[in-house]
């Protein structure tokens, strides 16, 4: 993780961020980069929040949008209850997905037809 500056607030074991870059890791390989204007981590709790302009881009061509974002260890998943877009690059062509309430695992992958209520490719195709 990086960040422009960091600030500890002991007493509630928090640490909040500004201008946030992270980097996931599988097996010392690294499977996704998340960055956002802001953060906020829980130490206690092992969660991190960002916020303001949330981006995530995977190993595999796989890209998030969304104005904010939860992690949690304990699940390693990483929710939102905001509007997120996937974009997803596949053989066949480029996938846009829209959502809210969505949990996306590290490598931004999840049950996407479920998850997403819109989805469209290039060929503006709409289910």
């Amino acid at each position: 993780m990086e960040s422009d500056s960091a600030h500890y607030i002991e007493g509630d074991s928090v640490l909040l961020l500004s201008k946030v870059e992270i980097t996931f890791y599988e097996s010392n390989v690294p499977e996704s980069f998340l960055s956002g204007d802001s953060g906020r981590i829980e130490i206690r709790n092992n969660r991190m929040r960002l916020w303001g302009n949330v981006e995530a881009e995977s190993v595999e061509h796989r890209h998030l949008s969304a104005p904010s974002i939860e992690w949690e260890e304990e699940t390693g998943l990483i929710h939102s209850d905001c509007l997120v877009i996937l974009t997803d690059t596949l053989a066949s062509g480029i996938r846009i997905c829209s959502g809210v309430g969505i949990d996306l695992n590290t490598k931004l992958q999840g049950d996407v037809d479920s998850l997403f209520n819109a989805e469209y490719t290039e060929n503006d195709d709409i289910r």
